[in-house]
């Protein structure tokens, strides 16, 4: 009878809709969609405890074998009461049973990902993570997956693997290349492993991110670490010096032309740069 009942619910959630959201019931762990054709609520664990969840959710399931948007609604309830009285094997083993009925809906990763982080289970997290992150690319949806990985680089780093780190980084700057502030994280990351190379070649997309934007604070901050990375970037220097003559800062845009003239002394943009501040400063005196 156990096995009867979750084979009811699985097949009632097959003929409801297949392919589409669930509705509201699923609304609570986000969009859901799809039906997966093995699923079927079975114990999972030993011992009294597993068989007493597994009961409850065999419960669930009798009173709602036509109606398995009730059923989860149910579960999604289960699991916050659980979560209250920080009873979090419990919540595990339901959302563990949610997601064999709903396998394509990533918030409830991510909550097994939180719960597993809460009890210090970081590989068990990383995984409910890359998972959720998988999800989300599938569903056409980069800034979401990106936001996973970026969870998951940074429990990497904590973890002391600094390369597994900066692989996963990269994932998230490839879903997302114009996400700045994982990119001064990937900076950070690079020159606490003096990797000094690696740094400077994502300083300078930063900088030339925030010059071109017109972010005149991100972008001269982002150009003086630039030149600090690598002081003979001729571009950062011109792109610091226009930052600066563009907001009338003429002193300040004489100075960084000035230094590039010393590091280059045969720049034409320095010199052009030079006679051009210089004009506008004696005809506004």
């Amino acid at each position: 009878p156990d096995v009867e009942i979750a084979q009811l619910l699985a097949r009632a959630y097959q003929r409801s809709n297949p392919g589409m959201p669930l509705g509201s019931g699923a609304q609570a762990f986000g969009n859901s969609s799809g039906a997966n054709s093995g699923a079927r609520m079975r114990p999972v664990g030993g011992g009294a405890f597993s068989e007493e969840i597994f009961r409850t959710l065999n419960d669930i399931s009798a009173r709602n074998p036509n109606n398995p948007n009730a059923a989860l609604q149910e579960m999604v309830q289960l699991v916050r009461q659980y979560r209250t009285q920080r009873q979090y094997e419990q919540a595990v083993l339901v959302l563990n049973e949610i997601t064999r009925l709903v396998p394509d809906d990533a918030s409830v990763r991510g909550e097994l990902a939180d719960i597993h982080l809460k009890r210090g289970l970081v590989d068990e997290a990383i995984e409910e993570l890359r998972r959720a992150a998988d999800v989300h690319v599938r569903q056409g949806h980069p800034a979401e997956a990106a936001q996973a990985l970026q969870q998951i680089g940074e429990l990497q780093w904590q973890m002391h693997q600094p390369e597994q780190a900066l692989g996963t980084l990269k994932q998230v700057l490839h879903l997302t290349p114009d996400d700045m502030t994982t990119r001064m994280l990937y900076v950070q990351y690079c020159l606490e492993l003096n990797l000094n190379r690696d740094a400077a070649e994502q300083q300078t997309i930063l900088a030339r991110f925030y010059y071109h934007n017109r972010q005149t604070k991100e972008a001269v901050a982002a150009l003086q670490q630039l030149i600090a990375l690598d002081n003979t970037n001729h571009e950062a220097y011109d792109l610091l010096g226009q930052t600066y003559y563009a907001v009338g800062e003429y002193e300040q845009a004489l100075r960084v032309y000035r230094q590039l003239s010393k590091i280059n002394p045969n720049s034409s943009i320095a010199r052009e740069r030079i006679n051009q501040i210089q004009e506008m400063m004696q005809s506004r005196h």
